[in-house]
């Protein structure tokens, strides 16, 4: 969003650092477990100026457990956009890399550490709406635990502000945890 502060929405959680940045461009993220007869979420913008855009975008995964690591977030102008590596916390996580810019242009060539390999891009969308708005992100699987997930970067022809971030959704593993506690449970 541009500016101001976003309300989060009805029984989501807001990620750990979030919101990122301090004014335009500024970043929210939001999870939940989804279950059925969900209604759409609604989140407030207060505090915002006059002919401002915000724009919101989602994403869902299936298999998610946790949270792990919470990268820090990376400003500037211009091309690339870069989000910081971070370091996995589990075997097989799916990294996020996301983005929020100040201009309503598409990203393009999303990498982590450099490589192509394995990365897909999983939301582009803004708003022409005031001065303009998008939101991008892409992902990438880290299989090793400990391991970098080296800077995440994508291009674009925007040379209006963004604010970038990295965070590590890591597997739900309910069988081998399942398996764990009859096991810890036997006498």
């Amino acid at each position: 969003m541009d500016q101001g502060d976003a309300s989060t929405p009805t029984d989501w959680t807001e990620v750990t650092g979030s919101p990122w940045g301090s004014a335009t461009p500024k970043m929210c993220l939001f999870y939940k477990v989804f279950v059925g007869g969900e209604s759409a979420p609604v989140t407030t913008i207060s505090g915002s100026g006059t002919n401002l855009a915000n724009v919101a975008q989602m994403a869902i995964y299936t298999g998610v457990g946790s949270i792990g690591a919470v990268g820090t977030a990376s400003a500037g102008t211009g091309t690339p956009m870069t989000a910081g590596a971070i370091t996995t916390t589990a075997d097989n996580s799916i990294v996020c890399a996301f983005c929020g810019r100040g201009d309503n242009e598409n990203s393009s060539n999303q990498s982590f550490g450099g490589p192509t390999t394995g990365v897909n891009e999983r939301l582009d969308g803004g708003t022409g709406a005031g001065n303009d708005a998008q939101v991008s992100m892409a992902d990438i699987t880290i299989a090793t635990s400990g391991s970098s997930s080296g800077n995440a970067s994508s291009d674009t022809s925007a040379t209006d502000p963004w604010i970038s971030v990295q965070i590590e959704l890591v597997r739900s593993t309910p069988f081998a945890d399942a398996r764990a506690a009859i096991r810890n449970g036997l006498d």
